[in-house]
């Protein structure tokens, strides 16, 4: 009797033993939420808009014909933002549509973005010689508003709304959450913000599924961050494909754009390159979602 005992006691030792173990290499973190909010300064969100069809016609005509690169083709024939948008606002103060959104070019074309620290600041029709630096835009509590408006001039197209964080950038990895039509007047989010304490620095990154800011060098970005650690991947895709990697990717040492005939490589592998089950990113320790929570239709 006492060695049956001692045997299913040390039998269920053992297997307590490695249940934990196993929870501990699989889900060794604790996660936790916290509704108070009120005495933070809360980040607004990135807000990307892509026109779906974002090249001047008279212009592209006009170029048609010309020998210029590609890259500087297309800063010539887009829409600027001034002949786009018109009656912006930042919490409820009004300002110059081109001093709030900046051109961007992204994996779904050329686009326009608002508080993104990606966006490009030189473009040949802008007179400033040297950028100002970024800076990031709060909502505080005690202000009277909290949103971001503007309007625009094209009546004939459809507007991708990309809201994100302010380190991310729009890319294939994530959906428009919201496409405008002038149908929607307000488009209402709510933002969930994770992050992760110093101590689990201790942890693998597979065990806590998350990599610190400073924690990876990555190519495409000074700071880590899922979707700069997809696109990087992209790249090195169409690199290794084509040898090239499209124009609307950052210029970086060891990668050539691609040329219009290198173009069709691009265009002939673009499933394999987008394939995201070759790339094994892990999202930022520190992270935030914005979901979008109504729509007001205009009456």
């Amino acid at each position: 009797m006492w060695f049956s005992f001692t045997a299913v006691g040390a039998v269920t030792t053992c297997i307590i033993i490695v249940s934990l173990w196993e929870k501990f290499q699989t889900n060794p973190t604790i996660t936790g939420l916290d509704t108070d909010f009120h005495n933070w300064e809360v980040p607004f969100p990135a807000v990307t808009i892509c026109d779906l069809n974002p090249v001047d016609e008279e212009l592209l005509e006009r170029y048609i014909n010309s020998a210029f690169l590609i890259f500087l083709l297309i800063l010539q024939i887009v829409r600027h933002s001034e002949t786009l948008f018109y009656d912006c606002e930042w919490r409820g103060d009004s300002e110059e549509c081109y001093d709030l959104l900046v051109p961007v070019f992204t994996e779904m074309g050329f686009c326009y973005a608002f508080n993104s620290r990606h966006a490009e600041v030189s473009w040949p029709w802008q007179s400033q010689t040297e950028a100002e630096p970024f800076a990031e835009a709060f909502i505080h509590e005690t202000d009277a508003k909290w949103s971001f408006m503007f309007n625009s001039y094209r009546n004939d197209t459809t507007l991708d709304i990309y809201i994100h964080a302010t380190e991310e950038m729009a890319g294939l990895e994530q959906s428009a959450q919201h496409s405008w039509d002038r149908r929607v007047e307000k488009v209402s989010f709510s933002v969930k913000h994770t992050y992760t304490t110093e101590d689990a620095r201790q942890l693998s990154i597979r065990q806590r599924r998350c990599v610190f800011a400073d924690e990876q060098s990555l190519e495409t970005s000074p700071i880590y961050t899922y979707s700069a650690c997809m696109q990087q991947c992209r790249m090195q895709r169409s690199r290794k494909f084509c040898k090239c990697v499209p124009h609307f990717y950052p210029k970086i040492n060891g990668y050539k754009h691609c040329t219009i005939v290198e173009l069709a490589c691009i265009a002939d592998h673009a499933a394999a390159i987008t394939d995201v089950t070759w790339c094994t990113c892990e999202l930022g320790c520190s992270h935030t979602v914005y979901e979008v929570e109504k729509l007001t239709e205009v009456e």
